[in-house]
């Protein structure tokens, strides 16, 4: 069993990482489907989350789970279900310990697979969580985002970390970049992603359903990526879909279905544009947030555009091989 935790860096420096990842040597071309399966422990006496994302090599293309692991937690199964955008050379998988220090204990990862099926989904991203409520069944709530489709302008909406936005026929247009002439400078590193976010102060309790849909496009000549998630206001739980946007895409309806962990006091869904550069723009319309407690959910689903919100099961699916 591979132990480890994230040693939390000095005051005022920037974030730093804990990752233990390994490349594999089968070439994959885009739109290959992809299914990993590892078992995860806490042996802290802290809750904790880990990252987990299955990505070629030089993340050019990724997707992420994100698993929330209660103190004391044994060693359980997680699995990932996703596809690639891109032909990739070296698929990876990566663990990060995504809360920082020891706590008396570790992170503990045990029995990785990283395979591909090509019978399997490859539009969607299944983040398997052992510890996913049962559905208890009921109606859909009424939605909690007000002004979803910003016919009324940006209130209540709010964009953080972002210079180089606008609302255009009722439309979020926005781009991870700066105005700042450093921006070419030598070793510029960009600033926080910028984000479009809507506090509902809507408490959730442990365990809720929740469903979200917002409609994502990229007008840009670039191949861009946007992080939605949803999650408790001060981020004491969140979960998190990626999805990727090609060159001049259309406005398309993206879900994401999650649940709470913990009870949360305000409920929030935030967008992030999580490609750095300044050719315009990610677009974000329509957006809604909704308890769904009749929806069953494997953990964090995350479909993208003409895809059901049900998968089926997968046939057995080929081992890939170790880089060496």
């Amino acid at each position: 069993v591979f132990e480890y935790y994230r040693v939390p860096g000095a005051p005022g420096e920037r974030p730093n990482q804990a990752v233990i990842f390994q490349p594999t040597v089968a070439s994959v071309a885009a739109g290959t489907p992809m299914v990993a399966s590892f078992d995860v422990a806490n042996s802290s006496s802290a809750r904790k989350r880990v990252s987990v994302l299955v990505h070629e090599h030089d993340f050019s293309d990724l997707h992420v789970c994100t698993f929330w692991l209660a103190p004391n937690t044994p060693r359980q199964t997680y699995t990932m279900r996703t596809h690639t955008t891109t032909a990739w050379l070296y698929p990876t998988i990566s663990f990060y310990a995504a809360s920082g220090g020891s706590n008396g204990g570790f992170y503990e990862i045990d029995d990785v697979t990283l395979m591909y099926d090509p019978a399997e989904a490859a539009d969607r991203t299944l983040c398997g969580d052992p510890n996913a409520p049962v559905a208890p069944g009921g109606a859909a709530g009424p939605d909690l985002i007000v002004n979803g489709d910003f016919s009324a302008g940006l209130s209540p909406w709010t964009v953080l970390h972002g210079n180089v936005y606008q609302l255009a026929g009722g439309v979020v247009e926005f781009i991870w970049a700066s105005l700042l002439p450093e921006n070419s400078a030598v070793g510029f590193q960009p600033p926080p992603a910028p984000v479009v976010l809507q506090r509902t102060g809507v408490p959730m309790t442990d365990g809720q359903i929740l469903t979200a849909n917002v409609e994502v496009g990229n007008s840009s000549i670039m191949r861009k990526r946007v992080s939605v998630l949803i999650h408790q206001w001060d981020f004491a739980d969140l979960a998190v879909c990626t999805f990727w946007l090609e060159p001049n895409t259309p406005l398309q309806s993206y879900t994401m279905r999650s649940a709470a962990t913990i009870g949360w006091g305000d409920a929030t869904l935030s967008v992030y544009a999580a490609t750095w550069g300044p050719d315009p723009w990610i677009q974000v319309d329509n957006a809604s947030l909704r308890r769904t407690p009749g929806n069953p959910t494997v953990g964090t689903e995350c479909f993208e555009p003409s895809t059901p919100d049900t998968a089926s099961a997968p046939p057995p699916p080929a081992r890939l091989r170790s880089r060496r």
